[in-house]
This record gives structure tokens, sequence and C-alpha cells, in this order.
């Protein structure tokens, strides 16, 4: 388990800094786009596809993080009014659910990658897979997680917990 949880912490870091260095290239060609149209009446052809690959891929490698924290939305007023080990048990099951789906989209996701690899994108030489490839990133690295929550339970906090730590905090 020791081993996993180190594997997965240094895919965690190699997708955080995807995502940084994503979140920077989108930026950067939004701001030389904007900067070109409204001062020099000159644009980029190729201005709007990468960003657009970049915002694609920072949502499907993000996705994982969000699971390790527990910061997706849910609701769960009733399994709040659960005994803890029926609570942990429905956990378990659904993130066992969550596997079975994420290993269905992600085969999903490589049979399209397959069958679009040769189709490039306009302006530049990419091919459309390439928004299939994040989904099957994205799949395998959440399936991971789920794997790991499956072992060690829900996360510590949840953004509920966090919102009422916080008015907690603002009473003191």
């Amino acid at each position: 388990m020791k081993l996993f949880e180190r594997c997965l912490l240094a895919i965690d870091k190699v997708s955080s800094y995807a995502v940084i260095g994503l979140m920077a290239v989108l930026t950067v060609v939004i701001i030389i786009q904007v900067v070109l149209r409204y001062f020099f009446n000159e644009s980029l052809d190729w201005s709007w596809v990468v960003p657009r690959i970049c915002f694609v891929w920072i949502i499907f490698l993000a996705i994982p993080l969000g699971i390790k924290r527990g910061v997706h939305a849910s609701i769960d007023i009733v399994p709040r009014l659960l005994p803890e080990r029926v609570r942990t048990l429905l956990y378990r099951l659904l993130t066992g659910c969550l596997i079975i789906l994420m290993m269905v989209v992600t085969y999903n996701a490589i049979l399209i990658a397959q069958k679009t690899w040769h189709y490039m994108m306009p302006l530049i030489d990419i091919s459309l897979a390439n928004f299939y490839v994040a989904i099957i990133i994205s799949g395998i690295h959440s399936t991971l997680h789920f794997v790991r929550l499956i072992w060690t339970g829900p996360p510590l906090s949840s953004s509920f917990d966090i919102m009422e730590t916080s008015e907690d905090s603002l009473d003191q």
C-alpha cells in the first residue's frame, strides 16, 4: 500500500505541474491574442485552438486531484443521517461503482481515440484524439484515487465540512 501511495503521489505531482504549466500557456496565448488584436489589429490564426486544448487538458488533469481532496460537489444529507458503519459501507459501495464507471469511460475514450487518431485539428498539426487522450489519463488517474479511497475510506475533509469549519472560526 505504501508503494501504491508513493506512486499515486508522484502522479499527482506531475498532474499538478502539468495543470500549472497548461494554465500558464493558456493565459499567455490569450494575452498575446488580446494585445495583437486591440493594439496592432492583427490576429494569430491558431489562438483559439491552443487555449481550447489547454482548457480541456486542465479540466481532465484536475478531476483526479479534486477526487483526492474530496472537493467535488456532493449532496450528503441522507448519508449524514446514517450510522457511521453504514455510511462507510455505502461510501465504499458507491466508490466501487465509480471505479466501474471510470473503467467504462476510459475504455470508450481509448476506442474513440483510436478511431480519431488520423484526423487533424484545423490550423495546427495535432490529432483530434488529443482530447480523448486527456480523458484516458484522467480516467486511469481517477480510478487509482477511487481504489485508494476504497482502502482508506472517505477523505478527511469535504466541501461541506470546510464550510462548517469556516463558520465555526467566524464565531470565535
